[in-house]
């Protein structure tokens, strides 16, 4: 890696969030933690994120360089950049030329303008992320071209770890971009993302989250799209003490696309949740998602996905739908699908269904010669398969469906020996 592209990476150093970190710290001291009683949180497991907050950094005998030889090979074609929660571990590989920086005074100018704009920048986990964050990353692709970008945070130390992303994707150009998040021991990784897509703009955006059972991830994805761009956003997450993953979209001036897929596999004492909002700000916007969870042992999965159609978003295509495997009776699933319509020319759909594994369907495969465990296993695999489609091409290196199949901890092969 050369020192000039890392120099050209990351302009942004500590020093520089000085004045907005002190902002924040005294923010976050006047703003109460999340409690149950807030309705955007009364199912969160409040106490083990508390507890993770607490946790003080410490860092692990692993670093970047020992984890290298473990990941899997880039996808060709694709750039990959490597984080950790200090500068100096960032590794960056072949950045293409499609994809540059912005400058300090780019990166001033927008950072959090999109968080204001889909109303999240006070949110509590995006205060917490700005009073603990040492660098931003802060990338364009440029007008007329594609680009294809991995973007992997890797645990080094416990604690709070905070990753900062602007993304801007001008006018006509796209990417392929497949972020990785992992997680191990008492680490809450925060990650707060904001992308602003330009008039006729693509962007397919996959996100892999896997951790060990102990860790932590808040997660805040906020998106604004001009008119005739396409956003496709994939989460496919497994094995967090507790996680939250937020993705929030607006189409600034309607006739836009945005296409949401989400799968969260909870098993042991492990929760996730998911919680969306979708904002129509103009005419002929279209929606199309689609979120899965399998719930096991005690696990629990919790979606709420909001869509708002205001009045000036007349003729608004939207469908919204949350389907669910119960896969024992000390599991639990929250889900509630919501519409906020005011525009009266919609075609508008939500709904959510919980359900468990289908005899019929097992004892089909039984049939063919295969056995229970053998059944189940090919009737996951169908379930999970159309989420995991949608993921980057980009993503297949990292085997997201052997990992969500794995009996043991889904990052598997990433452990050194």
């Amino acid at each position: 890696m050369k020192a000039e592209l890392l120099k050209r990476l990351i302009p942004m150093r500590k020093e520089d969030f000085c004045n907005l970190q002190n902002h924040t710290h005294g923010s976050l001291s006047k703003q109460e933690i999340p409690n149950r009683q807030m309705e955007a949180w009364q199912f969160t497991n409040i106490n083990r994120l508390k507890m993770l907050t607490l946790v003080e950094a410490e860092a692990s005998s692993s670093n970047i360089p020992k984890y290298l030889p473990l990941l899997p090979e880039v996808a060709e074609g694709t750039s990959r950049i490597i984080l950790a929660s200090e500068i100096d571990s960032v590794t960056v590989l072949d950045l293409s030329e499609s994809i540059e920086q912005l400058t300090k005074e780019e990166i001033m100018e927008n950072l959090g303008d999109i968080l204001d704009a889909t109303g999240c920048k006070h949110h509590w986990p995006v205060t917490l992320n700005y009073s603990h964050v040492n660098y931003c990353i802060a990338l364009k692709v440029k007008k007329n071209m594609n680009g294809n970008l991995e973007i992997v945070h890797i645990p080094t130390q416990t604690g709070i770890q905070a990753i900062r992303i602007l993304l801007i994707v001008e006018e006509d150009s796209s990417l392929c971009l497949n972020q990785v998040t992992l997680g191990q021991g008492l680490q809450l990784s925060s990650l707060v993302l904001e992308v602003f897509l330009g008039r006729e703009s693509t962007l397919n955006h996959g996100l892999l989250a896997f951790a060990d059972s102990e860790a932590g991830f808040l997660g805040h994805i906020s998106v604004l799209q001009e008119s005739n761009s396409n956003y496709t956003f994939t989460s496919v997450a497994r094995g967090w003490g507790v996680a939250r993953i937020e993705p929030r979209i607006t189409q600034v001036s309607g006739n836009a696309k945005t296409v949401l897929r989400g799968l969260q596999v909870v098993e042991g004492n492990n929760q996730i949740d998911t919680h969306s909002y979708i904002s129509f700000e103009g005419p002929e916007g279209e929606l199309d998602q689609l979120h899965k969870s399998i719930a096991d042992d005690k696990g629990h999965s919790i979606f709420n996905g909001i869509i708002r159609v205001p009045c000036l978003a007349q003729r608004t295509k939207a469908s919204q739908l949350s389907r669910n495997l119960l896969l024992s009776s000390q599991a639990r699933i929250d889900t509630k699908p919501e519409l906020e319509i005011v525009a009266d020319d919609v075609r508008c759909t939500h709904g959510a269904t919980i359900s468990q594994m289908q005899e019929d369907e097992i004892f089909y495969l039984q049939s063919r010669g295969l056995d229970v465990k053998q059944a189940s296993t090919l009737v996951k695999k169908g379930y999970y398969q159309d989420i995991l489609n949608t993921l980057p091409h980009s993503s297949n290196v990292w085997n997201p469906l052997e990992r969500i199949m794995q009996v043991d901890s889904p990052l598997l092969g990433l452990h050194e020996n």
